[in-house]
């Protein structure tokens, strides 16, 4: 045999061994990304509702509001995603809200959020820490509010629903 045909017959061995390889590869990357939940990180997954309050608002001649809130989160490995209805006292629609962010622990989850409707200004974080019994979620918030067109912060409580 002469050394270009080794080298060739070589060649082909390591890409059939490559090609074989890879997709189960991505498949364990992909399966183990999944498995960074613990308990504690999946207990936050899941419909929460509850309510928040403003406590500052830059421009103080603007109200302070109430709202309720609905959230769906779900996850990627360790990112964390939920879909949310904000419902403002005295307003006629709700607002939706696109939420986004990391688990900072197996307790905290830090949320970047921004209304759905991109001709509403409405963005801003949230972090929230989970209870000991995994079924209340408290934190806080800052953005800003469209609405009011206004920096505001506050604080919101949520509970796990069946």
């Amino acid at each position: 045999m002469s050394s270009d045909f080794l080298i060739k017959l070589i060649e082909a061995v390591c890409v059939a061994a490559v090609t074989a390889a890879v997709p189960p590869a991505f498949t364990a990357l992909s399966n183990r990304r999944t498995q960074h939940l613990s308990a504690r990180r999946d207990a936050f997954l899941g419909r929460w509702e509850g309510e928040g309050s403003d406590f500052y608002i830059k421009d103080s001649s603007q109200p302070k509001t109430t709202f309720t809130l609905s959230l769906t989160f779900t996850s990627v490995g360790r990112t964390i995603k939920a879909d949310g209805i904000l419902q403002e006292a005295g307003a006629a629609t709700p607002d939706q809200l696109s939420f986004s962010g990391t688990f900072y622990n197996d307790d905290y989850i830090q949320l970047s959020y921004a209304n759905k409707s991109l001709a509403r200004k409405q963005l801003g974080v949230v972090v929230a820490g989970l209870s000991p019994d995994g079924l209340t979620q408290t934190g806080y918030y800052a953005g800003f509010s469209s609405g009011r067109a206004a920096v505001v912060a506050g604080e919101i409580t949520i509970k796990k629903k069946a």
